[in-house]
């Protein structure tokens, strides 16, 4: 999360909650501990918050809705990886001259 997107998140709970004092104090704990938090999980979490009766009088405490990104797995990762490397090599295709000399280093000329 940006810290304009925490700001935005500290006046829409302040909006919620008239009583609390969101000062510079306060956004500046949510900029800081939500760095690595999803905002648009944290958002959906904080509407539920925020429709719990319970939580009427009761603003949230950032690990009441905090969200961070699901982890990806390895697939997803390796995917990744080789969709970069092919974009890379799309973009700065090798010259001949290059490809002589991998050939050179396994020990295959260019004739076969």
């Amino acid at each position: 999360m940006t810290p304009i997107q925490a700001t935005e998140l500290t006046e829409r709970i302040a909006r919620m909650y008239p009583f609390l004092e969101n000062d510079e104090t306060y956004m500046d704990i949510w900029i800081n501990v939500a760095r690595d938090a999803d905002y648009e999980l944290t958002l959906q979490r904080f509407y539920e918050y925020i429709a719990d009766p319970a939580h009427a009088r009761k603003p949230p405490m950032p690990a009441d809705i905090l969200t961070k990104p699901k982890p990806k797995d390895g697939f997803q990762q390796e995917q990744e990886k080789m969709q970069q490397w092919e974009a890379d090599a799309k973009a700065h295709p090798p010259d001949w001259n290059q490809v002589r000399e991998l050939f050179a280093q396994i020990g295959v000329s260019d004739d076969e």
